[in-house]
């Protein structure tokens, strides 16, 4: 159905996918581009997903501050999307490695790289107390927990029947 040249520009721009919403400076084809530039698309995916070419769109990011503007808030909103659900998901994570460090039939290395993982996250810190042992003394434990992971590792392939120094 075509609109009539008497027709109210409203009602054109409606119609038509790349010219602005009443209620948006931005068109649904530009809003699209955005939501999929704001989970990292890139600027050519964006483009093909809508049929249009990478050009079009890197016009309306350089000479458009709405489209600017748009994009930067919906790339915010997207990433405070996943910072909470990666805040739920380690709630998750952390009750799973309790468990293996818990469970006494989960096989010593699993716990070790268990409590490797947890121990060795960059933004984690111990209390206080704890931070007043030596480095040297917690090296010599770890080196005895490897040790004995290696010895407990060479002690299941011997079991399996595989000889623990072809192990690759």
């Amino acid at each position: 159905m075509s609109a009539s040249p008497s027709a109210p520009m409203s009602a054109l721009a409606r119609q038509n996918p790349t010219h602005p919403t009443p209620d948006s400076d931005l068109s649904p084809v530009q809003q699209q581009v955005i939501a999929a530039l704001a989970k990292g698309r890139t600027i050519t995916a964006a483009a093909a997903e809508v049929q249009l070419h990478r050009c079009t769109v890197h016009a309306w990011m350089n000479t458009l501050p709405a489209f600017r503007a748009a994009l930067s808030e919906a790339r915010s909103q997207y990433a405070a999307q996943l910072r909470d659900e990666m805040t739920e998901l380690s709630g998750t994570a952390l009750e799973t490695m309790r468990g293996l460090l818990q469970n006494p039939q989960t096989p010593p290395f699993v716990r070790l790289r268990a409590s490797l993982a947890i121990l060795e996250r960059q933004d984690w810190s111990l209390p206080a107390d704890a931070e007043r042992n030596s480095d040297r003394e917690m090296d010599r434990e770890r080196d005895r927990e490897l040790k004995n992971l290696d010895r407990e590792i060479k002690q299941q392939l011997l079991a399996i029947g595989r000889d623990p120094r072809q192990v690759d």
